[in-house]
């Protein structure tokens, strides 16, 4: 893997929000394709996908049971159900 930067700011609104997680609190396990969230859960799909610019990028989501059910979940996402994917 090259990254080739600066890499850009991070904007987000978990940035932003003082007691939320941030991707640097997520593990990657780039062998087995998955991330793994601050409670140790696993994703459960993983996507390479490029951006309209062209950019390639990696989209990883979580079982909607397992984060509904979440503890801190709401240190995680904004909104109060993650649409189905």
């Amino acid at each position: 893997m090259e990254i080739i930067g600066p890499v850009r700011p991070n904007t987000s609104q978990a940035h932003r929000t003082a007691s939320a997680f941030t991707l640097r609190d997520f593990q990657i396990d780039w062998d087995r394709q998955q991330a793994i969230c601050p409670q140790s859960e696993e994703s459960e799909r993983w996507q390479a996908t490029k951006r309209k610019s062209g950019q390639s990028i990696i989209i990883t989501t979580f079982s909607q049971k397992t984060c509904l059910q979440c503890p801190v979940r709401g240190q995680c996402v904004k909104s109060e159900q993650r649409p189905n994917r």
